[in-house]
């Protein structure tokens, strides 16, 4: 055997072996892409699956943000109608004739010497004719009742007897205005 016979055989030998190499690191290749491709599939659906989670929560807070609103609007709404009310109540009483105006101050009065026996009343001076009281100025129409020593203190103005109304009975004023 010639030079060139081993040369032809070494060369055919190396073909063979980086065939078989070759062969062998497509084989190697062909299983890391299968593996990566199964790997790359399972995060695909698990950021998908986190993505549909993170969608869903910002769905129901966005839901519940808006329920909480709308409620708070309603309730402003219906405590806006109220102060209304109030408003009007106040409003009818100041365009009173002078007749009904003598009949609520001596109400006011009456219940505030109820409380505080042999009280002294006093009234606003725009109102001193209507009422047999001592003149305070309250800028308000209605009457403070104080005890003697001056200890004991009624405020039976419009504004202040109409806000202790309001907060006594707002529930039961709402349930009539909105049932």
């Amino acid at each position: 055997m010639g030079v060139s016979e081993i040369e032809a055989k070494i060369r055919a030998a190396g073909k063979k072996e980086a065939e078989a190499i070759s062969k062998e690191a497509d084989a190697s290749i062909a299983l890391f892409e299968g593996e990566v491709k199964s790997e790359a599939d399972a995060v695909i659906t698990e950021v998908a699956r986190s993505r549909s989670k993170g969608v869903e929560q910002v769905s129901k807070r966005i839901r519940a943000a808006t329920r909480l609103s709308a409620q708070e609007t309603v309730e402003s709404a219906k405590n806006r109608l109220i102060d209304e009310a109030f408003d009007k109540a106040k409003k009818t009483v100041l365009e009173a004739s002078e007749a009904d105006k003598k009949k609520y101050l001596k109400a006011l009065a009456d219940e505030g010497l109820k409380q505080i026996p042999g009280a002294v009343v006093y009234v606003d001076p725009a109102y001193a004719h209507l009422i047999k009281a001592e003149k305070r100025a309250l800028s308000d129409f209605g009457v403070v009742v104080e005890s003697k020593d001056g200890v004991v203190r009624i405020d039976n103005t419009l504004t202040a007897y109409l806000a202790r109304v309001k907060q006594a009975q707002k529930a039961e004023i709402a349930k009539t205005l909105f049932t």
